[in-house]
């Protein structure tokens, strides 16, 4: 409305003009001036200016040394923006930051819930009053590990009894079910029930709340490792048209910075393609920060969770991965099923009197990828599995077929790691269940199974062994050659 809006301005000359005042006349706001330097946006200004100078300009904690370029002021300016507004402690709010203070605030606002988080909260209410009649109920859920997760830990939550339902068992019920096997809804429904009623053991889930928040941590991670990729792909690009011949490869934040430091361009294409190059070279110092904070909380959690996963190339986010995807690893009968998870052991594809193998491409991809990198370190490395490959290379294997070996391996170490890490915490919780009483059971997590069941197309139950059961020697061959287990 005309006359609501407000012009607050300084009672500098330059604002008291006449024609400045008929201005805001004609669009109809109302001026607005105090006596000099009390107006609302030069005093905000004026104590933001005094701030910035006095906590990132004439200190060392945004930026060691003195500032010899601009790109130095601009990387310390974007740390002191972000501590000011997530982590520094404002006395006018309460002491706490403004990001906090700005929640607290909306969330007074919108007391009102959402109208999604009502349809969820309807949703939830009628599925529950109308399973009301079936006490000893149990919930089959499809893909608990996939898209079924949110769902099922949903129903955990709410104490009800889950079951995980694997998507290849519910496709075969879905084949051998009338209706030709159309993909819908109902069918789907149909199915994952059929499935759970007839197979003997499932997967019963339970609900871990640490070893839920690892997996959305190493998700977050794995996410910011794909964008610092991406971060660092453009700033190659933007640098080798700033500066043909001088940008590498595998480009460090430090070489980018004073790449960009070095160069002064004078005309307008060069300016213009210098400021694109030092915003994404921001971009990619706030990715790697974020990186290496998750990383050391990752770290923290797989240390608090009593982990010993300190296998040579086992880091922290490689144990992070294993333990928050294997979950219980009492789900897997021996490690040769564990193997076939990880998609680590070879797939038979002999003919006639051809015996060869060739490399599973199914079983779990990411765990795959983080035994590849604990793999790739070890080679890299003076370490035991550097010995094993070089004696596979010296066996007649390719490096390629060494590689796999040596995954194999690998896969082996952590099962046996983590059956023992298992069996350490099934002592602790006998010794002192809930309460401090002895004898309790252990259960199993959300991202497992019970300890003592099985699936259809996961390992079923029943005590590892200690070594590969003996190999069946295949016949001779001129065309192929048997890919040898890892020993």
């Amino acid at each position: 409305m005309p006359g609501e809006l407000i012009c607050h301005a300084d009672a500098g000359s330059q604002y008291t003009s006449i024609h400045f005042t008929e201005h805001l006349g004609l669009e109809g706001i109302r001026p607005s001036i105090g006596s000099v330097g009390d107006a609302y946006d030069n005093a905000l200004m004026e104590t933001i200016n005094g701030l910035y100078k006095a906590e990132c300009i004439r200190t060392t904690v945004f930026h060691e040394g003195p500032y010899r370029t601009i790109a130095d002021v601009e990387f310390a300016t974007a740390g002191w923006v972000d501590w000011y507004n997530n982590r520094r402690l404002h006395s006018t709010l309460g002491n706490v930051p403004p990001i906090e203070f700005e929640q607290a605030h909306y969330a007074t606002l919108n007391r009102e819930p959402h109208p999604a988080q009502e349809r969820q909260r309807s949703w939830g209410a009628s599925m529950r009053k109308r399973v009301t009649a079936w006490p000893q109920r149990v919930w089959a859920v499809e893909g608990s590990n996939g898209a079924g997760r949110s769902l099922a830990q949903r129903l955990l939550a709410d104490g009800e009894h889950v079951v995980d339902v694997p998507a290849k068992l519910a496709a075969r019920a879905r084949m051998l079910d009338t209706g030709h096997g159309r993909k819908t809804d109902a069918h789907d429904a149909h199915s994952v029930a059929a499935a759970a009623v007839r197979a003997k053991e499932l997967r019963v889930l339970a609900l871990d709340p640490q070893l839920e928040a690892l997996r959305m941590l190493a998700d977050r991670r794995d996410e910011l490792s794909k964008a610092r990729v991406q971060a660092a792909n453009r700033l190659h690009r933007l640098l080798a048209e700033l500066v043909p011949g001088q940008s590498k490869k595998d480009i460090t934040t430090g070489q980018a910075k004073a790449i960009l430091a070095s160069v002064r361009p004078r005309d307008l294409v060069g300016k213009t393609r210098r400021r694109p190059a030092a915003e994404q070279l921001a971009e990619l110092v706030a990715v790697e920060r974020k990186i290496k904070a998750l990383t050391k909380e990752l770290k923290e959690m797989v240390l608090t969770s009593g982990s010993t996963l300190d296998l040579p190339g086992v880091g922290p986010v490689v144990a992070a991965r294993a333990l928050a995807d294997v979950g219980d690893v009492a789900r897997f009968a021996d490690r040769n099923r564990f193997a076939s998870w990880t998609g680590t052991a070879p797939i038979e594809a002999s003919s006639g009197e051809i015996v060869r193998h060739r490399l599973s491409r199914a079983g779990n991809r990411r765990m795959n990828h983080m035994i590849h990198i604990a793999a790739t370190t070890q080679i890299r490395l003076d370490t035991d599995g550097r010995a094993y490959y070089r004696r596979k290379i010296a066996a007649g294997k390719t490096r390629r077929e060494a590689m796999h070996c040596l995954k194999r391996r690998i896969s082996h170490a952590l099962y046996r790691q983590l059956r023992a890490d298992a069996k350490t915490a099934a002592i602790k919780d006998v010794d002192a269940g809930p309460g401090g009483h002895r004898g309790a059971t252990q259960e199993s997590s959300a991202a497992g199974s019970h300890p003592h069941t099985g699936t259809s197309d996961q390992p079923l139950p029943g005590p590892a062994p200690t070594t590969l059961p003996a190999h069946t020697p295949a016949r001779k061959t001129t065309r192929s050659r048997p890919l040898e287990p890892a020993s």
